[in-house]
């Protein structure tokens, strides 16, 4: 506990305003002298102004004025904004398995196409390479226009994102604080002495002092002017990011992967381009991850529990007696005579 001389530095004079409620009406009683904590906010008052601030609530003195204040029930606040919070945990959910199953599936592929290109034995034509890259192409097309294309009950991360851009509000700092281990930062009493005598150095002697100078959290860079809630413009600058950087994949997915338009694709995209896609999406999930949960995380690709790629090391075709069944055909001029031995079966 603080000394009473510490305790007195942190006390301001200031002139409060002070309400309550008596017979069901609002009563406000405006510049009322108080000594208010700085770091709590907690207002102190002195019985001598207590004993009229009693007094001119049960006097009824002619007020200066009249106003009209709105009431709000709480739970009902509290319901609508679980609701809407509840919603959208619900589709991270499920937009952070799709987007996990994508980033495997895409990592498969390429690692297939390293054991190809390492092993000159099986560098020839065959038609399950090309079956591998368009089942491949369908899958991640498919799977990254789910998500950057939304649509009316579906669930998309870009759907969620316009979501979280008109009702930005939702997304708050007390939110965000609200799952932090150490909302208000550390406290002084906890620093090692070593990191005491660097603080004195900067002039760092009290908790307040300390919480200025640290950044209490990583919501910051993600907020608005307020500090209050998320930026709704930096969504929006994050939804035109993928939607821009998907468009051609949107656009080939729509005529050749969903169904197969009379024109043309406008871009026929590449390997490289939809691989690009698919990390600017894990990328910009991570960010919201961050957000939703208070959590940091790279990227959502899974670490395997196994070595998927053992089943490699295995002959896929059966060697032994029967194996080459089906795969060597006998002609129906097999048992003809030979011409060349024609004589010498004479």
């Amino acid at each position: 506990m603080p000394n009473n001389e510490e305790w007195s530095e942190t006390l301001v004079e200031q002139k409060v305003t002070y309400s309550i409620e008596v017979d069901g009406q609002l009563v406000i009683i405006e510049d009322v002298p108080a000594r208010v904590n700085v770091e709590t906010g907690e207002k102190h008052f002195s019985p001598e102004t207590v004993e009229r601030l009693q007094q001119a609530v049960w006097e009824q003195y002619r007020p200066v004025r009249t106003i009209e204040t709105p009431v709000y029930e709480y739970t009902v606040f509290v319901t609508k904004r679980d609701s809407k919070l509840n919603k959208w945990l619900k589709w991270m959910e499920t937009i952070q398995s799709e987007i996990q199953k994508l980033l495997r599936d895409t990592n498969m592929f390429w690692e297939v196409q390293d054991i190809i290109r390492e092993n000159p034995r099986i560098q020839k034509p065959s038609a399950f390479y090309s079956y591998l890259g368009r089942t491949y192409l369908s899958h991640a097309l498919a799977g990254l226009r789910r998500q950057i294309k939304p649509q009316k009950d579906s669930i998309s991360f870009v759907g969620l994102l316009v979501d979280i851009a008109n009702n930005p509000e939702e997304l708050s700092r007390s939110y965000y604080r609200s799952l932090c281990s150490h909302p208000d930062g550390p406290d002084i009493s906890q620093i090692e002495m070593e990191g005491m005598e660097e603080l004195r150095e900067v002039g760092v002697t009290g908790n307040s002092q300390l919480k200025d100078l640290i950044q209490k959290d990583d919501f910051a860079p993600y907020a608005d002017a307020s500090g209050e809630h998320v930026c709704p413009q930096m969504v929006k600058d994050d939804i035109d990011k993928l939607q821009k950087a998907a468009k051609a994949c949107e656009d080939f997915a729509d005529k050749r992967i969903a169904h197969w338009d009379k024109g043309n694709p406008t871009v026929v995209p590449t390997f490289g381009e939809l691989e690009d896609c698919i990390k600017l999406l894990d990328e910009t999930y991570v960010k919201y991850h961050l957000l939703f949960y208070a959590e940091g995380t790279v990227t959502l690709m899974p670490a395997y529990q196994y070595e998927w790629k053992k089943i490699f090391l295995e002959p896929w075709l059966k060697t032994g007696f029967g194996s080459a069944k089906g795969l060597i055909h006998i002609g129906e001029d097999f048992d003809d005579e030979l011409p060349d031995f024609k004589e010498y079966m004479e």
